[in-house]
Formats: C-alpha cells, structure tokens, sequence
C-alpha cells in the first residue's frame, strides 16, 4: 500500500466519521519548545500534505448540512466559518503536534517527497478522491517507484507510517474545536446584529 494512502484512510475516516459534530474536549494551552526551523519544517509538511483542504473540505461539508437544514442561515455561517477556513488555521493548530511527531531531520525529508514529482502526484490525487468519492489511480514511471521505494525504506518514511497513526485523532480534535468556534462565532455574530439597532439613534 502506498504511504500517503495511508495517511488519506486514515483523514478520510476522520473527515468521514462526522466529526465536525463532535463535542470537543477542553486541551490545556501550550508553548512551543521546538526551534523556529523545526516549526518552519512542521509547516512545510502540513502544507505538502494539503491539510487545510483536507480540513476545509470537512468543514465545508458540514456548513453545507447546515445551511440545507437552515437556507435563511447562509450567510451566517458563511461568514462564522471563513475564519476556520484559512489555511493559517489549520497550520497554527498542527504545527507544534507534527514537530512533536517528527524530528527536524523527518519533517525535511517527508515535505521534500510529498512535494516531489512523486509525492506530489499522490497529494493530488488523494485531494480529488475526497473531492469526488472516487478512486484516482496514480501512475508512476520506474524511476519513480524507485524514489517512491527508497522513501519508503527511509528512516523519514517510518516516521511518516508512525505519524500517519497518530495524526487521525489529532485531526479529530481539530474538527471537534472547530465545530466548538464555530458555534461560538454564530452565536457572537447573532449576538452583534441583535445589539445593532439598539444603538442606533
């Protein structure tokens, strides 16, 4: 099985398992003890692994439920999820959980791969399979199967089956706190157009 294979069967029982709808549960705040070139590494992986859209897709899906639920709280939710949306997000909320997972030394070699010719082809089509619901199939030359074998027998390609494991629950808790901001942020926009014309003159 291919390694990001993998990892997107794991995101995609995330992402398919409803846990948008989840109940959070409460996380103690933290400070980072990792290098700012460590973090900038962690960065990178989270962003070769297209996880933002990975996210955006599952929360999109949900406002959508929403807003088929509700059609008169469009705009509400519209404008209560644009700030979970953003890819800085997402990556301000991974980036200490990935450089906790993978050393600097992983972090480099995985962003390289998965941003490559080889891993780059998998990301994308792994993207579209959660898009569509359909299986892509990758085709990869000789040359790139070799690459895509050597990472894998890579001490970074261990690192990444391990943090592949570990990353699924931590995705369930982003969705599970982004469900949480969400409610807040629709709840303080109500909030702000019931006070609207209070204050006007």
């Amino acid at each position: 099985m291919k390694l990001v294979r993998i990892l997107f069967l794991v995101l995609a029982c995330a992402v398919g398992s409803g846990a948008i709808a989840q109940t959070p549960k409460p996380a103690a705040a933290a400070t980072s003890t990792h290098t700012p070139a460590h973090l900038a590494a962690a960065d990178r992986v989270i962003d070769a692994m297209a996880l933002a859209q990975v996210f955006g897709h599952a929360l999109e899906r949900s406002v959508a439920q929403m807003r088929a639920n509700d059609p008169s709280s469009a705009d509400l939710l519209s404008e209560a999820s644009a700030p979970l949306l953003k890819p800085q997000f997402v990556t301000g909320e991974l980036r200490d959980f990935v450089a906790d997972q993978l050393d600097l030394a992983s972090c480099t070699a995985i962003a390289d791969f998965l941003q490559g010719p080889v891993g780059s082809k998998h990301i994308a089509a792994q993207i579209e399979e959660l898009r569509t619901g359909k299986p892509v199939a990758v085709t990869l030359d000789e040359r790139e199967q070799a690459a895509e074998q050597a990472f894998g027998q890579s001490k970074a390609g261990d690192d990444f089956v391990r943090f592949a494991a570990a990353l699924g629950p931590r995705f369930d808790a982003l969705t599970a706190k982004a469900n949480a901001q969400l409610a807040a942020n629709v709840r303080a926009l109500l909030d702000k157009r019931v006070m609207a014309p209070a204050q006007k003159p």
